[in-house]
């Protein structure tokens, strides 16, 4: 009775709006992706994982196992 219950995703979205498309279009790094998507103000994997680690639906061992914190 000390595991996790259920399976809890962590998830990050990019929205494709015009600004990204175009980007996309001259073929960039992840990195340039990532930093054009800051714009939009979504939560990276990071951000949610400590979101719901916050939130009591997850631990720092478990978070830490899945996604760099650093």
């Amino acid at each position: 009775n000390t595991g996790f219950k259920d399976r809890i995703g962590i998830f990050e979205v990019i929205l494709v709006d015009d600004a990204i498309g175009e980007l996309i279009a001259s073929n960039p790094g992840e990195g340039e992706i990532m930093k054009a998507a800051r714009v939009q103000k979504i939560p990276d994997m990071r951000e949610d994982g400590i979101i719901k680690l916050l939130q009591g639906l997850t631990t720092i061992e478990e978070l830490e196992r899945v996604v760099d914190l650093s």
